[in-house]
């Protein structure tokens, strides 16, 4: 896995280009940690201008983190991720061929035990719906996935 973190201060400019990643990202993960708004990020499989909130129960949109490029991501003019003089801070990740990372979507069939995880086995899983249901987080050795509207991806 390749992974890189930084930070840049917000403009509030749509169609930000955050560049100098060094590769292009399969996952990013942006917070404004000026304000309390919803962390967000998106995955190479979300359809183009696509990215999620990560703690709340709201489906994906179109006005938050809208591209992944060849050298990093752009995000829109929204608060949560450039907002005008506050501090966002940025998390990339890679799939490297290393079988330590993966991103992928499953077509739910709404029945318990459901494996998803075919490459290897996770020490860490996010799921998130693509509409509004709760998303739930898992660590290895944990019993069941946890999560409720309120304390989703803390």
């Amino acid at each position: 896995m390749r992974i890189l973190s930084g930070n840049f201060t917000g403009n509030a400019s749509a169609g930000r280009a955050i560049t100098g990643v060094g590769f292009a990202p399969d996952l990013v993960i942006i917070k404004n940690v000026d304000n309390t708004t919803d962390t967000w990020f998106k995955t190479i499989e979300m359809s183009s201008t696509q990215s999620a909130p990560m703690r709340s129960d709201a489906a994906t949109d179109t006005t938050h983190i809208t591209a992944l490029g060849s050298d990093g991501f752009t995000v829109s003019a929204d608060s949560a991720v450039n907002g005008n003089t506050q501090t966002i801070v940025w998390l990339a990740m890679k799939d490297d061929g290393a079988g330590d990372f993966d991103t992928f979507t499953y077509t739910g069939d709404n029945t318990d035990d459901k494996l998803v995880f075919s490459a290897f086995q996770p020490t860490f899983a996010l799921i998130k719906s693509n509409f509004t249901i709760v998303g739930a987080e898992k660590f290895a050795g944990q019993a069941s996935a946890t999560g409720t509207p309120a304390s989703n991806f803390a």
